[in-house]
């Protein structure tokens, strides 16, 4: 769609060059930008860039050297050297983030000044009598006492109020590692021990007595602080996500008076934690597995109380573990800044030690580590040691999370007594729920995870581990900076299910005995729904997590927050092997009855007994996906009916899967058109082998979208006006010394081959071709294209002949062209080398990625479609916007790999939207070595190729610090030079997918997302939608037709090889004449709803007023004097006169 150019010879002695090789990158130097903006071309051996005009062409590459086999010893030491290097990499940019995240001193001493008016007022606080139930309820107007569910009754019960036995200052403050990510300060106020009975651990007694002891608290406090002038204001808070610990939240109030205290502005809240006595009671009573509410009179049938229990135990160890953990901090020089680094870390994947967050906190993480000084293994070894630095403290506690199972396996046992030398151990003995036991307290520290929140923070863990051990590049900001917790569920997991189980609560089986396990209905919930969805869906997904949304803070006048909106998100990471199986498998005829009766059991009416291929006979359940309703959707709803409450399941929906519907509805059945693509273009490259030509056949490549599985729309038989229909692919001949010296009589002596070639096959009768020139796609130069369609099958090729000698003219024609024709001939060496070794390599690349990666090929599509739909495919090639989409799956961080196209497509445009291409360079590993070899002969992105990559990109920032030249840079092993695929992209359509992609990820559809914007555009042609393809012959369906009314033809046009899209064509015409001073748009895929439109801006470069030259080269008008300016009135008369009967209407921007 380029401007035609001038003829330029190629014709060149090349005898004296030796070929160069196949596979290899252009050898073409890529110094200079070409004059009209085009700056590099890639390089074959590291993509540099040089400024000596005498070096225009380098060497052909040497020959690959043998691989010797490194020395176990050397892979150490060169491993250990990376680390130390990147440790101290790390230890900077730690230092770094530290200072931006630590506490200014003067909100520090601001928040001291607090804290100690607010000891003095809770010093002050009078103590009370001995209080009934009745009395202890109604002792003030303003504030209810926080009774847990169900409410004290007995009349033995009294409640009273003493000076605290201590008020500390506990947490990440107390610790002085605290952080400006985190604004809340605890305060810990522990209960007078004469306030307890050794029995009060039962039955909710102590819990009782200290909610009244928080009701009496902020009664008084909320008189007293402005007796202190410290206007606050005191609401009830949940401690950490627990409802049988409510605590107090004190913020700030500004006022008037100069004497008051205000701390507002420092943005932090004070969070008052009422605790038990250290050891008031018998910690082996209330063990995870022991009963402790009694609610009938034997307890021998009841069930533990692990959630109680564990809530009245940690509410007597606030002090204990901050003096444990202090201690353990004074030993260790790096445990702050790895403290620090972990609660960023966590934070930044959306944990805490709230229970609705996943109950894995700064708290956690720092018993974790300080159990790991004290061993951590099995036989009790050290997994940490306390010279170790920050980073490998951080790192340690990330490679434990990630490689030990603390949930089905074994647990960490530990204690946190003063002084003590016992070791930390690993106890291979699983109890199913996530466990790090600390024997002097007798509490699982983890009591506040659930399995799918373990799970979860493992999954994370493993991720980050690999960015850690990565030698190749910096990968601090994904671990530390770039967060995933502040984005939508539906771009973090594969798949979200949105429930709502209000309609049908009421038939949801939570009696008593619920009640004393779960405490409270959400909780139990939660727990049934995950337990019930892992045992159904088992290996198909990975990891799942439960959200719903619940106040953690109320007035004090109230006894309970309010409830939440009672919905429920549930987030699944997806397993791809395993998601999409139609069939769940179960136990064989030969196992047990007692596992055939359970399979039979859970699955009702759904169980069948089979018999497979393999002859085994077999329990399962065959289920029947959709993309409207995936498997796992119809697996979660079914299970939910039938184990949480019937009619449950009607009350799910698939959330952020209707952007699949964005893709074009094809003529032919979903997913076929791919294989059979393949297979009709592996006849052709058999036929085309076994022709009987002057020179044999070496091999038929295929270079197009479709036979990698990423053309928008799926390949469809005899759709001879899809924009897909030719499917690209180059013919290689063995090597001769008879191909011509001179190009044009190459070119011709292809065509002249290719003539033979259609012949021979149009003679089988299974074939009919055509041929056709192509005198854009390489300036300068004719190319034949032999287009052949399969008669039977209907899928169209277009073959191109490739030859040992193509290359090396072209060489030599940029190295014998001339300064003055150096940059034109270096733009056309590129665009051969684009399209006849290039492609190929792509197509073979990708080819494979799509097989890793079976989402990619889906998402692709979709973002093809999104920058169609925006009328920017027009500016982006096929090939550049497959690497973009490829990041997410080669490079996620910080999100994991995506396994479902919905969930791929969000982070895609929230990598666009992001990515700062002015100054960072898009480098992408495009290998998947499954071996991941270190023997030297792994092809995967080394230290040394990624060096050269960021050189090339530092060179082209270097001569164009403004990226007006080149704007997208995307480098690989492949094409170190950054600029093969983004080449010809201007600064306009750069910063335009930016922009759009921004405004997508605010859309508030998924038809939003796709609606373009035509404002920005000086000029728009409504073209007539009449004259478009018909759907038959486009292969696209209108949204609402129906298959069996389409006329879908079985059989090829006799005009098939002819062009059948006007608006195309139009478009084509319009870009050669007026794209020197026009920049045009156009939807590519117009029936399937895309805008039937051509817009145009005018390219600010040429609306300046210059002075007159007679070979300007554009239309024109006086403006002046000896100056003269666009004449953009005379453009657009002559669009319009261009355009016709085709263009129904033009708008123009004021």
């Amino acid at each position: 769609m380029g401007k035609r150019q001038r003829r330029v010879s190629f014709a060149t002695d090349v005898t004296e060059h030796s070929e160069p090789a196949r596979d290899e990158a252009p050898a073409a130097d890529v110094s200079d930008a070409p004059a009209d903006g085009d700056d590099d071309v890639p390089s074959s051996d590291d993509g540099e860039v040089d400024d000596d005009d005498d070096a225009d062409v380098a060497a052909p590459p040497a020959k690959r050297r043998p691989h010797h086999k490194l020395e176990a010893s050397a892979l150490a030491l060169a491993r250990e050297t990376a680390e130390v290097f990147k440790s101290n990499i790390f230890k900077l940019q730690t230092d770094e983030l530290l200072q931006e995240l630590a506490i200014k001193p003067s909100h520090v001493a601001l928040v001291e000044k607090v804290l100690h008016r607010l000891h003095e007022v809770i010093q002050a606080v009078p103590d009370s009598e001995a209080l009934s139930v009745s009395s202890a309820e109604s002792f003030s107007d303003q504030v209810s006492v926080p009774w847990p569910e169900p409410k004290p009754t007995s009349t033995n019960y009294t409640f009273q109020y003493k000076k605290p036995e201590s008020v500390d200052l506990v947490g990440s403050f107390g610790l002085k590692a605290g952080t400006s990510m985190s604004r809340s300060i605890d305060l810990c106020v522990t209960m007078p021990s004469e306030l307890f009975q050794a029995k009060d651990y039962l039955n909710y007694r102590a819990l009782y007595k200290r909610c009244f002891y928080v009701a009496w608290l902020a009664h008084h406090m909320a008189k007293l602080a402005n007796k202190h002038h410290l206007p606050v204001k005191i609401s009830y808070h949940l401690i950490g996500g627990d409802v049988l610990n409510p605590g107090l939240k004190i913020e700030s109030v500004t006022t008037d008076d100069a004497k008051n205290l205000h701390f507002a502005k420092t943005k932090f809240w004070v969070q008052v934690m009422v605790a038990l006595p250290m050891h008031m009671f018998e910690g082996k009573k209330l063990l995870p597995d022991k009963n402790c509410i009694r609610i009938q009179a034997s307890s021998e049938s009841l069930p533990p109380t692990p959630l109680y229990n564990a809530s009245v135990v940690s509410s007597t160890t606030p002090t204990h573990y901050l003096r444990w953990i202090y201690t353990t901090k004074k030993q260790c020089d790096g445990f702050k800044d790895a403290l620090m680094l972990g609660r960023t870390w966590l934070a930044k994947r959306g944990f805490s030690g709230n229970i609705t967050k996943g109950g894995f906190g700064s708290f956690e993480w720092s018993v974790l580590m300080a159990a790991l000084l004290a061993g951590g293994s099995p036989d009790g070894s050290k997994q940490l040691l306390h010279g170790f630095s920050s980073y490998q403290l951080f790192k340690g506690t990330i490679k434990y999370l990630a490689e030990v199972d603390l949930l089905n396996d074994g647990y960490l046992s530990f204690t946190s007594e003063l002084g003590s030398t016992s070791s930390s151990r690993y106890k291979a003995e699983g109890f199913r729920t996530p466990t790090i036991f600390d024997k002097h307290a007798k509490l699982n520290v983890l009591w506040k995870m659930t399995p799918d929140s373990y799970l979860e923070l493992r999954e994370y863990a493993r991720e980050s581990l690999a960015l850690l051990n990565d030698v190749v590049r910096d990968r601090f900001d994904a671990l530390m900076l770039q967060g995933t917790s502040s984005k939508p569920a539906t771009m973090q997991f594969d798949m979200v299910l949105a429930m709502d189980p209000t309609p049908v609560a009421a038939d949801i089986a939570f009696g008593p005995l619920e009640k004393i396990s779960y405490i409270t209905f959400d909780n139990y919930l939660r727990h049934r729904v995950g337990a019930v969805l892992r045992a159904a869906l088992g290996s198909r997904v990975t990891s799942m997590a439960i959200e719903s949304t619940s106040p953690q803070s109320w007035s004090l006048s109230k006894r309970k927050p309010a409830l939440g909106n009672g919905h429920y998100s549930i987030c699944l990471r997806l397993n791809a092997d395993e998601y999409a199986k139609q069939v769940t498998k179960g136990p064989t005829s030969a196992d047990s009855e007692d596992d055939q009766s359970k399979f039979r059991g859970f699955w009702g009416s759904k169980a069948s007994l089979r018999r497979f291929k393999d002859g085994v006979i077999q329990h399962c359940v065959v289920w029947n996906g959709t993309d409207k309703e995936p498997v796992v959707v119809q697996i979660a709803k079914y299970v939910l009916n039938q184990h949480v409450a019937d009619g449950l399941g009607e009350h799910v929906a698939l959330q952020g899967w209707d952007i699949l519907k964005q893709l074009p509805k094809s003529t032919s059945a979903p997913g076929a058109g791919w294989a059979a693509l393949r297979s009709s273009f592996d006849e052709l490259a058999r036929a085309v082998v076994g022709l009987d030509l002057p020179l044999r056949v070496k091999s038929v490549l295929p270079a197009s979208s479709g036979l990698r599985q990423t053309s928008v729309l799926e390949p469809v038989p005899f759709a001879v006006a899809s924009p897909d229909y030719w499917n690209d692919a180059v013919v290689q001949f063995e090597y001769s010394t008879r191909w011509p010296d001179e190009l044009v009589a190459l070119e011709k002596t292809k065509a002249a081959l290719l003539l033979k070639m259609k012949a021979m096959l149009e003679d089988t009768g299974n074939w009919r071709g055509a041929m056709v020139e192509d005198d854009e796609s390489i300036p300068f130069v004719t190319q034949t294209i032999l287009q052949m369609a399969s008669v039977k099958t209907g899928y169209g090729f277009a073959l191109r002949v490739v030859t040992e000698r193509d290359e090396t003219m072209y060489l030599r024609a940029v190295q014998h062209g001339g300064a003055s024709l150096k940059h034109v001939l270096q733009d056309v060496y590129l665009k051969f080398y684009r399209q006849a070794v290039a492609k190929v390599k792509h197509t073979r690349t990708v080819g494979g990625l799509v097989t890793a990666f079976p989402a990619f090929s889906e998402t692709c599509r979709i973002i093809k479609r999104w920058f169609d739909a925006h009328l920017l495919l027009s500016h982006f090639g096929d090939e550049l916007i497959e690497l973009l989409v490829l990041k997410v799956f080669t490079d996620p961080a910080p999100f994991a790999a995506p396994h479902s196209a919905p969930s791929a497509v969000l982070q895609v445009l929230q990598f666009l939207a992001t990515w700062n291409w002015k100054e960072s360079p898009l480098i992408l590993d495009l290998v998947r070595d499954a071996n991941e070899r270190d023997d030297g002969l792994s092809e995967r992105l080394t230290v040394s190729s990624y060096k050269v990559i960021e050189d090339n990109f530092a060179k082209i920032r270097a001569s164009d610090p403004s990226a007006l030249k080149t704007q997208l840079f995307v480098g690989s092993k492949d094409d170190p030079s950054g600029i093969l695929w983004s080449h010809d992209v201007s600064l306009p359509m750069a910063s335009r997918m930016t922009a759009l992609a921004r405004a997508a990820l605010q859309a508030s559809s998924e038809q939003a997302m796709f609606t373009p914007v035509l404002g920005d555009y000086d000029f728009v042609l409504h073209l007539d939608k009449s004259s478009a393809p018909s759907a038959p012959l486009s292969g696209v369906m209108p949204p609402s037709a129906f298959k069996n009314l389409s006329n879908i033809p079985q059989s090829l046009p006799g005009d098939f090889s002819q062009p059948h899209n006007l608006h195309w064509l139009l478009f084509d015409d319009l870009e050669r004449r007026f794209g020197q001073v026009v920049l045009f748009s156009t939807a590519k895929y117009q029936v399937a709803g895309g805008a039937a439109v051509v817009a145009g801006i005018f390219v600010p470069a040429y609306l300046a007023k210059r002075r007159f030259k007679p070979t300007l080269g554009f239309d024109i008008k006086p403006a002046g004097g000896d100056e003269v300016e666009l004449n953009r009135d005379g453009v657009m008369a002559q669009v319009k006169r261009l355009g016709g009967e085709l263009v129904s209407r033009i708008d123009v921007k004021n």
